[in-house]
């Protein structure tokens, strides 16, 4: 009977420690290698017909969100420094952005002083290495029709660069045509921060419990993007 006790106690606690540090929520996002950008002949081809979009940047926005396995995180916002859509029958069918990585902000800490901590070790070589990584970008690949997808959303695939180190991913993409342009949202998906080498209090290298930063990371792309002139 103390044996049953003994692990009925144990597992509650386990069960508080893991779901109270639970990582971001979103849908996950599919990774796999870098894919070959499109060649001058299929990017054309996409293009062709298209029309050209620039991105505002003051109206759009690149979140984050991570938290810790024992409790608590932060989350904050990316600013976009450029890009372009290209838009055929209000679908994207092709486009790349820049992200300024120095712009980092965190958005939860009111303390100005904890606030710049935080933002300088992000940007710090234990982190993102903004000195030598000073921007990451995302091309797109590949851009499946909304009409082709079960949850009328666009399914977009692109190359993620950030730290210099480039990945696939697939997200989906909610595109709504304005008077001016289009917006694009990705709503909440989540990705292997480790994966780009960003492996500061990870799991993965033996960190202690109450230290270890969840590898799974929420971000969430909200794109206003306008006609181009000329």
């Amino acid at each position: 009977m103390k044996s049953f006790n003994y692990l009925s106690v144990l597992g509650a606690f386990l069960f508080f420690v893991f779901s109270c540090g639970d990582a971001p929520k979103g849908e996950e996002a599919q990774t796999g290698d870098a894919e070959s950008t499109q060649s001058e002949t299929s990017a054309a081809k996409a293009i062709e017909g298209a029309i050209p979009m620039t991105i505002d940047i003051g109206n759009s926005t690149f979140s984050w969100r991570a938290t810790k396995l024992m409790g608590g995180g932060h989350n904050g916002t990316f600013t976009l420094s450029g890009g372009d859509l290209f838009l055929k029958d209000n679908q994207i069918v092709a486009g790349k952005f820049t992200i300024d990585m120095n712009s980092l902000a965190n958005l939860d800490i009111e303390n100005a002083g904890k606030k710049a901590n935080l933002e300088g070790h992000l940007k710090s070589d234990e982190f993102f290495d903004t000195a030598l990584h000073p921007t990451a970008t995302f091309e797109i690949t590949e851009a499946i029709p909304s009409t082709e997808s079960q949850n009328q959303r666009q399914q977009i695939t692109g190359n993620l660069t950030i730290k210099g180190i480039t990945k696939s991913i697939t997200v989906y993409v909610k595109v709504n045509p304005t008077d001016k342009g289009v917006t694009a949202s990705t709503g909440s998906f989540v990705i292997d921060r480790t994966e780009w080498g960003v492996m500061y209090d990870s799991g993965l290298i033996g960190t202690a419990q109450d230290k270890i930063i969840n590898d799974k990371v929420a971000i969430d792309i909200y794109i206003t993007a306008v006609k181009s002139e000329g």
